[in-house]
């Protein structure tokens, strides 16, 4: 979570098409304006809830389709 954290303030590193480039430049490959954090934003981010939660979902939309 602290990866995605570093990319939404353009910095760290990422990989685009299968190469590794600084933060910044990748999300601008991709054509992904960096979003900038607020201080509010960084526990948000780097809590790992909002994971389980989309992880949830995705279990309970196969158990029902499944």
């Amino acid at each position: 979570m602290s990866q995605i954290a570093l990319l939404m303030m353009g910095e760290g590193h990422a990989y685009y098409e299968g190469k590794t480039y600084e933060g910044r430049k990748a999300l601008e490959l991709a054509g992904i304006p960096v979003p900038g954090l607020q201080a509010r934003d960084g526990l948000a981010t780097i809590n790992g809830s909002n994971v389980l939660t989309a992880m949830s979902a995705l279990f309970l939309y196969d158990a029902i389709t499944g």
